[in-house]
């Protein structure tokens, strides 16, 4: 008898060590829904889809942050409808292979943090400039053809990393106008404008120089007010912030800096 039977794959897993990923994602799965954390944390569950309603849980559960580094995600379509993500501050998809973003991540309304590393962006969407409240905005290693326009309206945006994107070796004008941006990645060696001796000079110089060439003047970073009691957290010292690439913005924020620094041991 000839078998006709055929390899079925898992709607949300690879093909290795599939039981091991599954009860791993039942067991984030219920953390999620039992626990007050205010991350639901899906990372490194080897999942090619986002598995449905996962959406809609954080708006139930009230999440604050969704981590989904570290899998194999090609697009958000099967999560749910992003609406229900507009209440999210944290989102982490780095170490993914997402393509392309839908014009819906614009109900992110809220978002302060986007890690988006290591993926296969080429372009971000029109409506990417409506993530008005986004302050840390990672986007190295991806395939972008160009400098992405709408980040230039990202008036909240105090971190931007570009870097290890090959086709990018310009930055436009019109970055000027993110008066809160202190710290820029991008590969100096590959820029022709500004130019390099520029571009090394750091992060300050070289938005001084686009608002000359705009005709502007520059105003350096606002600092954030300080408080007069301050948390463990928010005195961290300066080389402990240098070493997570970001200031703190958030309880969930320092959460999932704790988190990710955790899974790099």
């Amino acid at each position: 008898m000839t078998s006709s039977a055929r390899i079925i794959k898992m709607p949300f897993w690879g093909d290795s060590k599939t039981e091991n990923y599954r009860a791993k994602l039942e067991h984030k799965m219920c953390i999620a829904k039992e626990a007050p954390d205010p991350s639901f944390d899906l990372s490194d569950c080897n999942l090619s889809q986002i598995p449905p309603g996962v959406f809609s849980m954080c708006r139930v559960f009230r999440k604050e942050s969704l981590l989904l580094q570290n899998n194999h995600l090609s697009s958000l379509n099967s999560g749910g409808s992003l609406k229900d993500l507009s209440q999210l501050l944290v989102l982490n998809l780095n170490h993914n292979k997402l393509n392309s973003l839908p014009s819906e991540i614009s109900y992110l309304s809220k978002l302060k943090v986007l890690d988006l590393e290591n993926n296969q962006l080429k372009k971000l969407p029109a409506t990417f400039e409506n993530l008005a409240n986004l302050c840390h905005l990672n986007l190295k290693s991806n395939k972008l053809q160009c400098f992405p326009v709408p980040v230039c309206s990202l008036q909240n945006l105090e971190y931007l990393n570009l870097s290890d994107n090959p086709k990018i070796k310009s930055l436009p004008k019109e970055l000027c106008n993110l008066t809160a941006l202190k710290n820029l990645h991008i590969d100096v060696e590959r820029y022709i404008y500004p130019n390099q001796d520029i571009c090394m000079s750091g992060t300050e110089n070289i938005m001084k120089f686009l608002c000359e060439e705009m005709g502007q003047d520059y105003t350096p970073p606002v600092a954030k007010s300080s408080s007069s009691t301050t948390s463990p957290d928010e005195e961290l010292s300066e080389t402990d912030r240098k070493s997570m690439d970001f200031s703190p913005l958030s309880a969930s924020y320092l959460h999932y800096q704790r988190t990710k620094a955790c899974s790099s041991f």
